[in-house]
This record gives structure tokens, C-alpha cells and sequence, in this order.
């Protein structure tokens, strides 16, 4: 149990000053921070609930599993669902498309813009600290292990110029430790993602 006060922003109307909510006639004030993001999570907006979201094509091969929502605009020309398959619904270049490009590009230029540590091409058999960090040779690969070790606070932001290849030479896994979480991590790709090109992979944690 807390008193909990607000500082008034004065451009809305009320004043500049703080209000208390534990006055007369209020018994308790709780304050419920559950579901609220750590400070460094981007606004996704309604980009949130897309498993995959593109501009120009969608072309799945083999019996992916998706959580979440498809979806793409300008383009619409889906392919390989089935035998791939998602848990949410399919937006084209609809409405809800139009605004969840909107959200995503948003995030994208947030996360890409930021300022970042730079370090070797290849996160397999590392273990970075919470952080932002790109590429040095413009594009990250992933064979082996990358391990997250953090709370559910820690955000990680991997900015790369051209590509992600994941799985090319090895199996790829990123191992989450200390209670970090995989929601908190991001992947900033400027040309193409090839995800597990050769190997199976795994996300742990």
C-alpha cells in the first residue's frame, strides 16, 4: 500500500501542481505495473500482435508454426500457409495492415537510429550484456549459441545494415538466463533476414 501523488501537466487545462490521490474518502491507493514494458521497449503499437508482417510478399516453405498475426501492405501475395500455419488472423493490405506498417515502421526507426556498441559479425558462443549493439561488418550471422543473461527488465537491440543468417553452418540457439525475456529482444535487419537456412534452431528460455 502506497500514497501515490501526480505531478499536473499544466497543458492540460488543470494547472501546474500535484495531486494526491490518498485523500478524504480513499482508503488505499494500488498501483499495478503488470503488462507495462521496460524502459528501451519500442512502441510497437498494433505491430504487437504480428508473428510476421511484410510489404511485398509473404513465401513460407515447410510446416512453420506462427504465433500471432500475418500480415502485409502494399503487396499481397501470400504463399505457403498451409502447410505453414499462425495462430492469429490474416490482414492484406487492409485497414489494420495500414496501421500496423505504421507501428512497425515507427519501431523500426526508434531501434535503428539508436546509439550502439559495435562487435564481431558472428553472436554464436557470445553473451552480450542488456544493450544495443550492430554489426561491424554491416550484417550479423548466428551459428551456435547466443546466451541472454538478464531479468525481465533487460533489453537487447542487435541493429545490422544488410542481413541476418541464421543457421547456416550449425545449429543456432539463443539461450535466455536470469529471467530475461525473448519479447525483449530485437533483431533490426536493413535488407533480409535468412532464418535457420540450413539447420534447425532453437529460442530457450
Amino acid at each position: 500500500l502506497i500514497d501515490c501523488s501526480f505531478v499536473v501537466d499544466p497543458t492540460n487545462g488543470n494547472g501546474l501542481g500535484t495531486r494526491n490521490l490518498k485523500g478524504a474518502g480513499v482508503r488505499n491507493v494500488f498501483m499495478n505495473t503488470t503488462g507495462i514494458p521496460p524502459v528501451g521497449t519500442p512502441a510497437l503499437g498494433t505491430a504487437r500482435t504480428y508473428g510476421i508482417f511484410g510489404a511485398s510478399a509473404l513465401t513460407n516453405t515447410g510446416s512453420t508454426v506462427i504465433t500471432g498475426n500475418i500480415g502485409m501492405t502494399p503487396g499481397s501475395s501470400v504463399t505457403g500457409f498451409p502447410p505453414g500455419t499462425f495462430s492469429g488472423m490474416e490482414n492484406i493490405d487492409n485497414a489494420a495492415a495500414v496501421a500496423a506498417k505504421a507501428s512497425a515502421q515507427a519501431a523500426y526507426t526508434d531501434l535503428s537510429t539508436r546509439s550502439s556498441t559495435t562487435v564481431a559479425t558472428e553472436l554464436g558462443g557470445t553473451s552480450p550484456a542488456p544493450g544495443t549493439y550492430s554489426a561491424a561488418s554491416g550484417t550479423f550471422t548466428l551459428n551456435g549459441t547466443l546466451t541472454l543473461n538478464g531479468t525481465a527488465s533487460s533489453v537487447w537491440v542487435f541493429q545490422t545494415a544488410t542481413t541476418l543468417v541464421t543457421g547456416a553452418t550449425s545449429t543456432p540457439t539463443i539461450t535466455l538466463t536470469g529471467g530475461a525475456l525473448a519479447s525483449n529482444v530485437y533483431f533490426v535487419v536493413g535488407s533480409s533476414a535468412t532464418l535457420n537456412s540450413a539447420n534447425a534452431g532453437t529460442f530457450n528460455g
